[in-house]
């Protein structure tokens, strides 16, 4: 039975990798998710309680409130990212938030934690809201500093880096 939910598990997994690639792709023939948008455009910053939700949010229990962490933009306007609370628990839910502008709306971006030197993928993914803001959660087992950051899949645009700490 364990290897049989196992399996599903798999399969669920790597269909929703071809399905966010697939969804990539023809978003990038169609030139509906072009990253040259235009810098003179004024850009709406929505407030992090105004951002859409993928999971559920909150202060479960146990859970350190959160802290008020500045966004951060990346390097080259690709975005904010703020971790609430960059303090956690084990398994203590950390929601993620900010904006990754010039992208559709429902534009899927998958989250990726830095391990060894290299970033890898963490099983959750996000969809933006009509301004690019998001908002979801992740729950972190490794103990120590959790490198985070948000990426466009099949783009070289990210959001910067945030760091959790897991105690």
């Amino acid at each position: 039975m364990l290897a049989g939910l196992a399996a599903l598990v798999t399969v669920g997994v790597v269909l929703g990798l071809l399905l966010s690639w697939a969804s990539t792709e023809v978003l990038q023939a169609t030139g509906i998710a072009d990253d040259g948008g235009n810098p003179s455009e004024p850009v709406l910053e929505l407030p992090p309680e105004a951002a859409t939700s993928a999971g559920p949010t909150g202060n479960g229990p146990g859970s350190a409130e959160p802290t008020s962490a500045t966004p951060r933009p990346g390097p080259s306007g690709d975005g904010t990212l703020t971790a609430s609370p960059e303090a956690a628990d084990s398994f203590e839910q950390v929601t993620l938030s900010g904006r990754f502008p010039r992208v559709a709306a429902g534009t899927s971006l998958q989250v990726e934690r830095r391990e060894g030197g290299s970033w890898v993928t963490f099983p959750v993914t996000v969809t933006t809201d009509a301004s690019g803001g998001f908002s979801t959660f992740v729950e972190l087992g490794q103990v120590g500093p959790n490198e985070l950051r948000l990426v466009l899949p099949g783009s070289t645009r990210a959001t910067p880096p945030v760091t959790v700490t897991v105690g």
